[in-house]
């Protein structure tokens, strides 16, 4: 089981490393992703699998994952093709943010719910701290973005935050999987 607790924490976490670390190519009308978030929420659609076999509270996600998948791989198509009405970059950004912030707020109370119900250490309480940063800093940019010497100040700090938060939910799920079932 410990390797493929391992398998499990490496497909979560590059998951969250696609949808949380977005980097884009800008070419006149052309985003290109360095990153793409459809491939991040797949990552993710397949630890979630394995991890509902610890807890049906990541059953709810399934969906949302799913539709995820979907939704970013049509935005990636629609950047990348250059037909992305410039009005709607900043609604579809909003959505796309508040989503990806709802699926992790209920994989980390998700994995709340198996650190209680085991009583088990798994650093929930950092790792929920570190969510609210993410968030914080996750819509920042997007609110900011007609200042733009704000917008970038907020980018960067997104970035650290980004960073620090996926550290800490590494973390959680080492900690997660350090003990054999």
């Amino acid at each position: 089981m410990q390797q493929k607790g391992v398998i499990i924490i490496k497909l979560i976490f590059f998951g969250m490393i696609f949808v949380f670390l977005n980097f884009e190519i800008n070419l006149g009308n052309i985003s290109v992703g360095l990153i793409p978030s459809f491939l991040g929420y797949f990552f993710m659609y397949k630890g979630l699998l394995e991890l509902m076999n610890y807890n049906s509270y990541f059953e709810r996600l399934m969906a949302f994952v799913r539709g995820m998948i979907i939704y970013t791989a049509i935005l990636y198509l629609v950047d990348l093709l250059g037909i992305m009405p410039y009005f709607a970059v900043p609604l579809l950004a909003l959505i796309s943010v508040g989503l990806a912030l709802y699926i992790a707020y209920n994989i980390i109370m998700g994995i709340k719910e198996i650190e209680a119900s085991q009583n088990r250490n798994l650093n929930t309480q950092q790792l929920y701290f570190a969510w609210k940063l993410q968030a914080v800093f996750s819509f920042l940019p997007i609110v900011t973005g007609f200042l733009p010497l704000l917008a970038i100040a907020a980018i960067m700090l997104g970035f650290v935050v980004g960073v620090y938060f996926l550290y800490m939910f590494y973390n959680t799920m080492s900690l997660f999987y350090s003990v054999e079932y």
